[in-house]
């Protein structure tokens, strides 16, 4: 009998091992290929979604840079035809013929994200550019932050610079640029100044997202315009040559400037600039590398806006910024996102704030006194919890709204 009881037990000790060895192991994570074509500040978006795609196994990231609505649509063509990549990234030009490509590749099954600039149409510009056609690309989601916005925040932060040098109030001119993420933008700005009665402004200047035409621009406000108190500058051209840049020619305004990239941080000055709104483009490109990840390999669904929205630069800031933004492209760090969103919320979430006009940019709240714990009753009983204190705003990303 212990004989045979012996054999037993090395029979199913034998065959516990080879069913130990029939598990299969897991599989490795499919191949990914990403495009990501780029419109404004390229090197900065490679950056970013270089380091972050290195996180991952197996993902690979090609860039293009088609910077007009016709380069776009031809990349775009390209890769519905091609069926050749698990995702698309695209910082849109806002034309009918880009969203209609956007439409054909996600018919073509490519999983499509938009950064800093959105297909007009889906939802966050859906009715807020009634001469475009209103009809949803499909793209999955979009990184960034409604430009209206953008503007009246600029706005906010020029009137805290004329009322710092003490006096809120004088002649205001804005430099534009040409499309209608910028015209919003500019929208947005006037909305806003139009609310502080003691201001008179100037009607917009707009012109080409070109050096020499913004140059131009601001010659000829220099020359005309000798009591100008404030300048609005949305045309990001205007800083893209650091030694060649015209707004000296208007020194004695409060200048608050749309930066071109991630490092253009020495015009901050007073007698340059008072602040600059720097669009994250660095954290852009960590960002939808990550989501389209998510979106080929998990079928993650994320909101169908990501609050994405340009950091208030000033002289303090300027160090912490620059180490945010050394940490992502280093790979040290990513961009948060979060999914399980609602895919596409109500577009009310996201429209465009033109309607009500916000206060200029105020210091944070102080946070709220400590409380005591309840006395403890007589019968044994759990004591209060403690109040939390409210959350105190980050000035450095004013727009990074959370959902």
């Amino acid at each position: 009998m212990r004989l045979l009881a012996l054999v037993a037990g090395l029979a199913f000790v034998v065959a516990s091992v080879g069913c130990s060895e029939a598990v299969e192991k897991p599989k490795p994570p499919a191949p990914v290929k990403i495009l990501i074509i780029t419109r404004l500040a390229a090197a900065d978006v490679t950056a970013g979604a270089t380091a972050t795609a290195a996180k991952f196994p197996d993902v690979t990231v090609e860039f293009r840079e088609a910077k007009d609505a016709a380069a776009q649509v031809a990349a775009l063509k390209s890769v519905a035809a091609a069926k050749n990549v698990q995702g698309l990234a695209i910082d849109c030009v806002a034309a009918p013929e880009v969203c209609q490509a956007i439409a054909d590749c996600v018919k073509a099954g490519v999983p499509v994200v938009t950064f800093n600039g959105d297909c007009p149409g889906c939802s966050r510009l859906g009715n807020e550019k009634p001469d475009v056609a209103a009809t949803d690309c499909g793209r999955h989601s979009f990184v960034g932050e409604n430009p209206a916005l953008v503007g009246r925040l600029m706005a906010g932060e020029l009137v805290q610079l004329l009322s710092n040098k003490g006096s809120g109030s004088g002649l205001v001119a804005i430099i534009s640029a040409d499309g209608p993420d910028y015209k919003l933008m500019e929208d947005g700005a006037l909305a806003f100044l139009k609310t502080v009665p003691q201001i008179n402004i100037k009607d917009p200047i707009r012109v080409a997202e070109k050096p020499a035409d913004v140059t131009a621009a601001i010659n000829d406000l220099a020359g005309k315009e000798e009591n100008l108190r404030g300048c609005l500058i949305l045309n990001p051209a205007a800083l893209s040559d650091k030694d060649a840049a015209p707004i000296a020619k208007i020194s004695k305004a409060s200048v608050v400037a749309l930066a071109p990239n991630d490092d253009n941080f020495d015009f901050v000055a007073p007698d340059k600039v008072g602040c600059l709104f720097v669009p994250q483009y660095i954290p852009m490109g960590s960002a939808v590398v990550q989501m389209l990840v998510g979106i080929a390999r998990d079928k993650k669904c994320y909101d169908d806006v990501i609050h994405l929205g340009p950091i208030v630069v000033t002289l303090a800031e300027i160090a912490s910024t620059n180490a945010k933004f050394a940490k992502i492209k280093s790979g040290e760090a990513v961009t948060p996102i979060f999914a399980g969103g609602a895919g596409k919320p109500n577009p009310s979430a996201v429209a465009s704030p033109a309607v009500a006009p916000v206060a200029p940019v105020a210091p944070p709240a102080a946070p709220a006194a400590e409380t005591k714990p309840a006395e403890p009753a007589p019968a044994p009983a759990a004591p209060a919890p403690e109040a939390p204190a409210p959350a105190t705003p980050e000035k450095m990303s004013p727009s990074d709204a959370t959902k």
